[in-house]
């Protein structure tokens, strides 16, 4: 699609994503309609955005809303996105919005997937070095919280999780001190409040899009910090596991993958022999493998941020603001969905001046 056929769509002060909306789409969620039925009105739907743009980031609401869609890590993740498009369009679960079409409002639920998800997850990675994380207010839930390094608990986690992997990079099966990594970066508390999870937009709309089992609904903090939630990288994979640059696929065999790489500098990061990955515990003590589901919905999430180029205008935004590699030294708030609002509105004016 050409530049002159595009539509700039311009954030504003509404929101599409709202208590009142989610429950709207849990009882469309609900109905007995087919999921391959609701899908395909999806689609239809979505032809009425083909033309429109999340200015200045250049990314087509209806591409992006089509790759959610396609890219749901399950059946009820894809029926949850589904209904959840059909809701947007139609207004259902949303006041205020009566004035705007059915295009403008798909694009004002794209908006918010690309704030409230896609910025809130992605940042959360790049940051996965820091004492802070984005999640904990992304949807602007709680008050973010900056953790003191004498409150912070060892770290169980990376223990579990190498000697699961017999200190080995999963991937790779090299020693050369690999690190642990999370599928979905979990929220940071001080010690004192360690049992308490502030609930997000965010954390709704993943555990929906993945459709993730009910304990992460009784305790997520526990189980986002659970080795269910972890593999052991070496650095570079790491870093560039972080970046959402390669992915695991799930495959039908248990806990069995296909490593998938989204950049060129990745093809030839694993052999061609160690592409096909099955993961075992290789400490006999019945540690917890990586949840399908988790593995699943980071897969999701890559294919989304690289198939629309969400993923390389989040790079912008971050790196234009913040540098190559830059350890966060501002607080959580900094990285929440209405922080990306002002950014891309700065991002904006800098491309108008420079006749971007």
């Amino acid at each position: 699609m050409g530049y002159a056929e595009r539509e700039d769509w311009n954030a504003s002060s509404e929101v599409m994503l709202s208590e009142s909306f989610l429950s709207a789409v849990a009882q469309k969620t609900d109905d007995p309609t087919p999921t391959a039925t609701l899908v395909q009105q999806a689609q239809q739907l979505l032809r009425e955005a083909r033309k429109k743009v999340i200015s200045p980031s250049y990314i087509n609401v209806q591409e992006l809303l089509q790759a959610i869609l396609e890219c749901a890590p399950c059946e009820n993740g894809q029926r949850f996105t589904a209904c959840g498009m059909i809701c947007a369009a139609e207004g259902l679960g949303s006041s205020g919005l009566e004035s705007l079409s059915r295009g403008d409002r798909l694009a004002l639920l794209a908006r918010d997937w690309l704030k409230l998800v896609l910025w809130p997850v992605k940042s959360a990675h790049r940051l996965c070095a820091s004492q802070h994380s984005s999640l904990s207010s992304a949807g602007g839930v709680g008050t973010p919280r900056r953790v003191r390094p004498s409150a912070r608990k060892p770290d169980e986690f990376t223990t579990t999780i190498k000697m699961r992997e017999a200190g080995r990079c999963a991937i790779t099966s090299r020693r050369s001190i690999p690190a642990a990594a999370h599928f979905i970066r979990p929220p940071l508390f001080p010690e004192a409040e360690s049992d308490v999870f502030h609930p997000t937009f965010t954390w709704d709309i993943l555990r929906l899009y993945a459709s993730l089992p009910d304990e992460c609904t009784r305790d997520p903090e526990a189980f986002l910090r659970s080795p269910a939630n972890g593999i052991l990288l070496n650095p570079e994979m790491r870093k560039t596991f972080d970046r959402f640059y390669w992915y695991l696929l799930p495959l039908d065999a248990p806990d069995t993958y296909r490593y998938v790489p989204l950049h060129d500098d990745m093809d030839e990061a694993v052999p061609a022999s160690r592409t096909l990955i099955t993961l075992a515990d290789r400490s006999a003590r019945g540690l917890p493998l990586p949840h399908p589901r988790l593995v699943g919905l980071h897969a999701a999430l890559a294919r989304v941020l690289h198939r629309t180029g969400a993923g390389e205008f989040l790079d912008r935004v971050f790196e234009r603001y913040l540098g190559e590699d830059r350890d966060l030294a501002v607080p959580v708030g900094k990285f929440s969905g209405e922080d990306l609002e002002l950014r891309m509105a700065l991002l904006a004016i800098v491309d108008e001046e420079l006749g971007v």
